[in-house]
């Protein structure tokens, strides 16, 4: 018996400093977390200057979709100065930090601009007439290359590689898909980015588990009839008739074919045709987009889409068809990736929360080829200034912005510890 009771009492040592032990490291990595968290911030907001340089001069010189030249080099100038290597695909760059070996974290930033013409009194506005940066483009591109500063000052000490991804023409032009045929996601275990949001406090995050974008469909229906002599209607097919009826036709898709319960946008942004007011008109082009949060409707309604436009010009003696020149996917964030960044921005700011999105947008954003093929997440971080993104005066404080900065570093850190 006093054996046992002897081997009983060395089983309960042994647990105890089995626990002290555990308790110990656990200490430990929680110290060193906090300390690398703690030196993330103060290394962004070292950069902070230089990256609000750099922002500026972006935004001084927009460009669009895969006509980003100057941006590149920009960025390629940053990349250099910080004895980063990288790639050149066409106006996009990939950039790799850290080991060669090891679970690759992606972080991407969109670079290019818009067709808008800008209206605000910054004393770096848009130098190019007829474009501006009022996507917020210029300001993700600054932040990863802030990113980038902090990421090569822990470089030797990074637990596996960091790929930064400055990926052209977002706005329309699918350049995700282009970046990621030259290599963009090779090897990557997941892919992480950031986007500004107006209406939001400067530099607070916010994001949400599973669908964030809709889908986005952009497409033209030309419709094609027959000119003649405005006197004499009869002897001519009327394109702008067969457009009207086509416009409304269009827009009882969603009032009519689709539940209230699910999320489906049909617009109609822009028509043109005609030559004089005397001449009956024989070609329209619609210019339409289509969102969607469900494959199964999107399919739905294109090939509604279909059946209404040929059916209409067919009844009114005409013909048209559609093209289809814009087709993004929707946005979907992996749940175990949202709140692991949740949790590290969290951790990072621990005085402001990280808002949970109760709705994706039904905006478009072609992140999601990323998703696709591998686990990401996207997150917003706020603008600080209510004017709307795609509009003339859009606006950012720039006082939030060495958070976004932090939050990508601490990301492309601490993944894969």
């Amino acid at each position: 018996m006093s054996t046992f009771v002897e081997m009983f009492i060395v089983s309960i040592d042994v647990i105890i400093i089995f626990q002290i032990i555990y308790l110990s490291n656990s200490y430990g990595k929680e110290n060193n977390v906090m300390k690398y968290m703690n030196e993330i911030i103060n290394l962004a907001k070292q950069n902070e200057e230089r990256m609000i340089s750099l922002r500026r001069q972006i935004h001084r010189c927009p460009e669009v979709a895969y006509h980003e030249y100057e941006t590149a080099k920009v960025i390629r100038a940053e990349l250099e100065h910080l004895n980063i290597r990288y790639k050149e695909c066409g106006t996009g760059t990939i950039a790799d930090i850290g080991p060669a070996s090891g679970k690759l974290v992606a972080l991407r930033a969109d670079i290019d601009a818009l067709p808008i013409t800008e209206e605000t009194d910054f004393e770096f506005a848009s130098c190019n007439p007829g474009y501006m940066h009022a996507c917020g483009h210029d300001c993700h591109t600054a932040m990863l290359l802030n990113t980038a500063a902090i990421l090569s000052h822990f470089q030797d000490h990074l637990p596996g590689p960091v790929r930064l991804i400055f990926q052209p023409a977002e706005e329309g032009g699918g350049g995700a898909r282009g970046i990621i045929s030259a290599g963009a996601v090779e090897n990557v275990s997941s892919i992480f980015c950031l986007h500004m949001r107006p209406g939001m406090p400067s530099g607070v995050f916010a994001t949400k588990p599973g669908l964030i974008h809709a889908s986005s469909d952009g497409f033209l229906v030309r419709i094609h009839g027959r000119k003649s002599h405005g006197a004499n209607p009869e002897k001519g097919v009327d394109a702008i008739l067969i457009a009207a009826h086509t416009v409304l036709a269009l827009q009882e898709i969603i009032s009519r074919e689709i539940s209230a319960h699910d999320n489906a946008v049909l617009s109609i942004g822009k028509i043109n045709g005609g030559q004089a007011r005397n001449i009956v008109c024989e070609e329209v082009t619609l210019d339409c987009t289509l969102r969607t949060l469900s494959e199964e409707k999107r399919q739905y309604i294109r090939q509604r889409i279909n059946d209404i436009v040929t059916g209409t010009a067919t009844m009114y003696r005409g013909s048209a068809e559609i093209e289809y020149v814009q087709n993004y996917c929707t946005c979907r964030n992996d749940e175990t990736e949202t709140d692991f960044s949740v949790r590290l921005a969290e951790e990072l700011f621990a005085d402001t929360p990280v808002t949970i999105l109760k709705n994706a947008s039904m905006g478009g954003e072609d992140f999601g080829f990323y998703q696709q093929l591998v686990p990401g997440t996207k997150l917003y971080i706020g603008s600080g200034c209510q004017e709307g993104l795609h509009t003339s005066t859009f606006r950012v404080d720039e006082s939030g912005l060495y958070r976004g900065a932090a939050l990508l570093a601490a990301i492309g850190i601490n993944r894969y510890v």
